[in-house]
């Protein structure tokens, strides 16, 4: 006996509800790792301290970020004395090296700058951002059943993100499509994880290419939270804006 189209759409309607089931329960036990997502959401800035050191090219990186929501961002680094900024305002994301003149990214890198100085991830407030998520179930990462969650970006990036299933934090997130050929496809291992203030936030950072070389790796040395931050910070400076693409 054939089903029904009301049976089929009846069964069809069941799974997507258990796959619905599963992507929120894990996503509610992760914000419930990070600290809460409304704790999370109530910060209003940021400003966190680190460095980064590049092996292949026996490279050194201090660098400051500034957080100001709902989106501004600017990130400061300085390598052999060298200062560069990238930051966003709300309108521009620019760059600005040394003493030249600063310049305004093109659309898509402003996409995809926006969306790497994010450091809540994908995973939070995913809706509003415009992310598309989807749970995968579960694959043996690091001698662990970790839960695995599938990110199509906004900017057109996809991650498939690996959460430890005891802590609910972020194992490691790979990207898997990036957004022009460009782009290498990385795997981001999350090392370690500070406690402030009772939130969660990646304390140390490794970073590898398809085959398995470490490329960057990045500690997080300081966070602040919700201390002062100069609006001025993330202003396009007064120069002709340029596409940089």
């Amino acid at each position: 006996m054939k089903k029904t189209p009301f049976l089929v759409l009846f069964g069809l309607a069941a799974i997507f509800g258990q796959t619905q089931t599963s992507l929120d329960s894990v996503l509610a036990n992760y914000y419930k790792a990070l600290g809460g997502l409304d704790k999370l959401n109530a910060v209003k800035t940021m400003r966190v301290e680190g460095k980064s050191i590049l092996p292949k090219m026996n490279l050194g990186v201090d660098m400051i970020l500034y957080v100001s929501k709902p989106n501004k961002f600017r990130v400061e680094t300085v390598s052999h004395g060298m200062k560069s900024i990238k930051a966003y305002d709300g309108r521009i994301v620019w760059t600005k090296n040394g003493n030249q003149d600063a310049i305004a990214y093109s659309e898509q890198i402003s996409k995809v700058m926006k969306s790497e100085m994010d450091l809540e991830g994908p995973l939070v407030n995913w809706k509003a951002k415009g992310n598309d998520l989807k749970y995968l179930g579960t694959e043996i990462v690091e001698g662990v059943a970790a839960h695995k969650i599938k990110v199509l970006e906004y900017t057109g990036r996809e991650y498939v993100y690996y959460l430890h299933p005891e802590t609910y934090l972020p194992l490691l997130f790979v990207m898997t499509r990036a957004e022009d050929q460009r782009t290498p496809l990385m795997s981001t291992q999350i090392v370690e994880y500070a406690d402030v203030k009772g939130l969660k936030f990646p304390a140390i950072l490794k970073l590898t290419d398809k085959h398995g070389n470490l490329v960057i790796s990045t500690l997080f040395e300081k966070y602040e939270l919700d201390g002062p931050v100069e609006s001025q910070l993330f202003e396009f400076p007064d120069a002709k804006e340029k596409a940089f693409h």
